[in-house]
């Protein structure tokens, strides 16, 4: 005697959307697309979101989970397209919690009948845009950010170890002859900063790190984890950033690094090489993009580890293997030597001369608008 067995109902917009992207990068490798298909895949992702959530709605798999998906890729999608004033990462960090209200939901009551699941997802979406409403609610006052005023006190060379935990990270040039670093961090409510200063024959060691966990943003607290630093030009500087989730904008013009180490978990690094010296730096970013622009008067030499990663060179680089460089390198008396480690996203380099509107938008544009993951000049 034959059994009957339910039929699985496969996935439907996936494959579409695989092979869509499939034929695009076909096409592209042909040279029958021009401009650049990366840039608009990357701030097309959070369609697989949507898609995923739709496959959810017809496998049956329920709808208060699928709903917070389908949400989600739309908030996103909003979000790197620049129709959201809101960053991808701060999104993230605000509204996570709404997963763990849909399982509860999909557990309680959207398992029972399609009318239990019907009341499961309008409760879900109360919640939703109550949640997006206390985002950009006006009721509670931001906490006041902490200035950091650190004095150069005979410093010779310095080490500066930064490490916020989430967020938006700023750093550029000051003219200010008395101050190694300065500034102003934002943070969390349930967050605090900590900084050591230490000199020992002229060379200083100063870190400033984030403690405290946290969850997510209380209403009002609009754009709570931004760190906007300055440093001293005057001083040789080894320069070590660690960020889990976020946004990094290092503008390195005017400053004198010679060793340079960016560790970040998920997150969009933008990168602007300074114009002349002799710098080692290694940057290791597992999800997101990292940007390098290189001024004219700079020779860079770059190795990329790759895994699902892409990298994008102006058409003058010479490759050999993994290895990249710019014309002139070998005698370059400006240079500057990368190691750069991405798992998944794209590693890009572009000459500054062609980008100089990232020169004025590293200082000038708000970070909700000028860190958009994938955002990309």
């Amino acid at each position: 005697m034959e059994e009957n067995h339910p039929r699985t109902r496969r996935s439907v917009f996936i494959p579409i959307i695989l092979i869509v992207v499939g034929v695009v990068l076909l096409l592209y490798n042909f040279g029958w697309i021009s401009g650049d298909v990366w840039d608009i895949i990357f701030r097309l992702w959070p369609v697989i979101l949507i898609a995923l959530g739709l496959d959810s709605v017809i496998k049956g798999e329920g709808l208060v989970g699928s709903i917070f998906i389908i949400g989600l890729g739309v908030a996103f999608l909003t979000s790197t397209l620049g129709f959201l004033d809101v960053s991808v990462w701060e999104l993230i960090l605000s509204l996570w919690p709404l997963l763990l209200i849909a399982i509860g939901l999909d557990i309680a009551l959207g398992r029972r009948s399609i009318i239990w699941s019907l009341v499961a997802v309008g409760v879900f979406l109360l919640i939703l845009i109550g949640a997006i409403w206390l985002l950009f609610s006006p009721a509670v006052e931001s906490r006041e950010g902490d200035e950091i005023n650190q004095p150069i006190d005979g410093v010779i060379e310095a080490q500066l170890i930064l490490e916020p935990a989430v967020g938006n990270l700023v750093i550029q040039s000051h003219q200010d002859t008395d101050v190694l670093i300065k500034g102003e961090v934002k943070l969390a409510r349930r967050e605090s900063a900590s900084s050591e200063f230490d000199i020992v024959d002229g060379v200083a060691t100063f870190t400033l790190r984030s403690t405290g966990f946290i969850f997510f943003a209380l209403p009002g607290e609009r754009q709570p984890w931004t760190w906007d630093l300055s440093l001293s030009p005057d001083i040789p500087l080894d320069l070590q950033v660690s960020l889990a989730v976020g946004v990094s904008r290092l503008d390195l013009t005017n400053l004198q690094v010679n060793n340079l180490d960016i560790d970040v978990s998920l997150g969009d690094i933008r990168l602007i090489l300074p114009q002349e010296g002799i710098l080692q730096g290694t940057i290791k970013n597992s999800v997101g993009s990292t940007t390098i622009f290189l001024p004219p008067s700079m020779a860079l030499r770059l190795i990329a580890e790759t895994g699902l990663a892409t990298v994008q060179l102006p058409g003058d680089f010479e490759r050999q293997e993994d290895v990249y460089t710019s014309p002139g390198y070998s005698s370059a008396g400006n240079r500057v030597d990368l190691n750069i480690s991405q798992s998944v996203g794209i590693v890009r380099v572009k000459y500054a001369n062609e980008s100089v509107g990232v020169f004025t938008g590293l200082t000038s544009v708000p970070l909700p608008e000028a860190g958009l993951l994938m955002s990309l000049p």
